[in-house]
């Protein structure tokens, strides 16, 4: 297929996946998010290359193999077909009778007692990634985690009571202090997201107002320039900082050479390549992260079947590249997995939107949903092996919260 063909499908798929489920899209939908993802990854992306011509990945590298635009291609058309699987998968859920799990009320003194667990374990880890003395190599990915804690505690205390100016304030500085850390961009994105998600569902709205609106489009403009802007502020390098910003405004930007359609198209080159299918393996890596490295020196990593993918002339093993959910269902199971991963997701994260969150709900069972289907805006890109992260220790406040409501200590007589 040629670009034209390309763009055509692309927006097919993405105006198929709209009117099947214009009915039930919302905010809260997972087809929203995933949408989400894929536009701002594969499509933006794509039509930066073959109608604004920008370079593909490696352009320009010395001892590089430039990502070829065949490569691009075979990845867009792919993204495409993972849409419009993931889509159907979202309708035959919602034809499917799900009954409306009733959420549980949560308990006031277990929302307050946790989340000041968590804002005095996690402000140390917080104030010592702010230290200009401490580097990211400094810290593990654990203490990292950690260092949210004191966010997500209280944005659940936000869920609960409301948006309180002594709970907004906190918030607000240290929401600030991650924009400004130079790395890993989610620590802001995700749990404003949560924030937004909050607003709306206090309200009865299924989709944002002009105000949410405006606040969305002010975090899409700043999230690509929001490492460069972080990384200056550290640096105190002020001019560079006016810079970065001015940028971010900027609706001419510079033509990017990187880009998470390039680096899946690449990974399906790589992974053709090793002649390898691991039927499922790098999954477990999910499940094997909670064992201490000190007891299994040799465990395996979440990442070890893209370090196994890296060559010389393209050095994933040790650039950190992302493949993508996708890249990892190819890796797994080759095409079956680029048609089964995606319908599967689709069925699965509509069933528990169905099923678990109700609008307007102080519950359980819609937070837990909340904190779930936004961890999937990192595990689309990152894997889903990545759930263990995103979903479980980074938000281990939310798994207290939850064992903690639905397993009751009884009083022995």
């Amino acid at each position: 297929m040629n670009s034209n063909n390309l763009l055509i499908l692309d927006s097919i798929s993405i105006i198929f996946s709209v009117f099947l489920l214009y009915k039930h899209i919302s905010f809260f939908h997972p087809l929203f998010f995933y949408l989400f993802f894929h536009i701002y990854s594969f499509s933006l992306r794509f039509i930066d290359i073959v109608i604004f011509d920008y370079p593909l990945m490696y352009s320009g590298v010395l001892q590089a193999k430039t990502i070829q635009i065949e490569e691009i291609y075979r990845a867009m058309f792919w993204a495409d077909i993972a849409l419009i699987l993931f889509s159907i998968g979202c309708y035959l859920a919602h034809k499917t009778k799900i009954a409306k799990k009733e959420n549980i009320k949560l308990n006031k003194n277990k929302v307050i007692l946790l989340s000041s667990l968590f804002v005095i374990v996690g402000t140390p880890l917080y104030l010592l990634t702010r230290d200009s003395g401490n580097t990211l190599e400094n810290f593990n990915n654990f203490a990292l985690i950690m260092s949210m804690w004191p966010v997500l505690a209280l944005s659940l205390l936000i869920y609960y009571f409301g948006f309180k100016w002594y709970l907004l304030i906190p918030i607000i500085l240290f929401l600030s202090g991650f924009a400004l850390q130079g790395y890993h961009r989610f620590m802001v994105i995700l749990p404003a997201l949560f924030l937004i998600m909050t607003y709306l569902s206090k309200n009865n709205l299924k989709w944002p107002n002009i105000k949410i609106i405006g606040i969305l489009l002010l975090m899409l403009m700043m999230f690509p320039q929001l490492k460069h802007i972080g990384q200056a502020f550290q640096q105190n390098d002020v001019e560079r900082l006016k810079e970065n910003i001015v940028k971010s405004f900027v609706l001419e930007k510079e033509k990017s050479a990187e880009g998470f359609l390039d680096q899946f198209g690449g990974a399906l080159s790589l992974i053709d390549e090793s002649d390898k299918t691991y039927y499922g393996a790098t999954y477990s890596s999910a499940l094997t992260i909670f064992i201490p490295r000190v007891l299994w020196s040799n465990k395996p990593g979440l990442a070890d079947h893209v370090v196994a993918l890296g060559t010389v002339d393209r050095p994933y093993d040790k650039e950190g590249r992302i493949i993508t959910y996708l890249g990892e269902a190819y890796i797994n199971f080759r095409y079956l997995g680029l048609f089964v991963i995606p319908f599967i997701l689709g069925c699965f994260l509509t069933f528990c939107y169905r099923r678990y969150f109700i609008l307007n709900c102080i519950g359980l069972q819609s937070y837990v949903y909340m904190v779930f289907i936004i961890t999937f805006i990192q595990q689309f890109r990152d894997g889903l092996m990545s759930i263990s992260i995103f979903f479980i220790l980074q938000n281990f406040l939310m798994v207290l919260i939850y064992l903690s409501h639905k397993f009751q200590w009884r009083k022995v007589s």
